[in-house]
This record gives structure tokens, sequence and C-alpha cells, in this order.
């Protein structure tokens, strides 16, 4: 599928659907398959954008390339906003988002796969 298909497909949901999902951290697994905890540099909640599908219950992350931290980890992050972009974010006709990008996330800690020799 295009991804002028995939645009198409959620511009109605980005334009008139869009929530804010509130985390304190996320999960990723790195390229070894080693689950990373990631979450913001001061210890604040995570205002992550999304759009909503309310008919099929539905709710896609909006992501953008990773931060130079974080790309180790994965090539793609959550748009994680600050407050007061996620409050702009749900409020205002927004054509793009390049300007609400919050880039203070931070891995906390290397979580280790467990092994059954250690």
């Amino acid at each position: 599928v295009s991804q002028s298909r995939y645009r198409s497909l959620f511009l109605t949901s980005y334009q008139t659907k869009r929530c804010v999902i509130l985390a304190s951290g996320y999960y990723e697994w790195d390229q070894s398959h080693i689950k990373q905890q990631i979450g913001d540099a001061k210890a604040q909640p995570l205002f992550i954008a999304g759009i909503l599908d309310e008919t099929q219950h539905h709710v896609a992350i909006i992501t953008h390339e990773a931060q130079p931290a974080l790309a180790w980890i994965h090539h793609r992050q959550p748009m994680v906003l600050d407050a007061i972009y996620a409050q702009h974010y749900l409020q205002t006709p927004i054509k793009n988002l390049d300007f609400i990008r919050n880039q203070d996330l931070v891995v906390f800690t290397k979580l280790k796969q467990a092994s059954l020799f250690e």
C-alpha cells in the first residue's frame, strides 16, 4: 500500500479525531531483542500524540524518526508532547507536527535479557 494511501486513511482522524495517551514511559525492544525502558528525562508524564477511531475503538500512536539518543534502539519513536503542546494538539487545527516534537526522552535502564546460565 502506498504512503499516500496511508495518509488518506488517517487524514480525517488526524484533523478531527486527535487524542493524547498519558504514560509514565514505554518499552522498546532493541535489535538484540532486549527490552529497554524509555521515559522523560525529568521523570514527567508522557503525553503521546494519537488519533482515534471511536467507531472501531481503535487508537493509533503517531510516530516520527527517533531522536539520536534512542535511534540505536529503534528507528521510530512516539510523538511525545509537553503539557502545553498536548493541549494545543487537541484543540487547534495543525498542518505540520514538526514544531511540537519533544526530544527529552532517555533510556532509563538497559534491561538484560534473562539467561538460563547466569
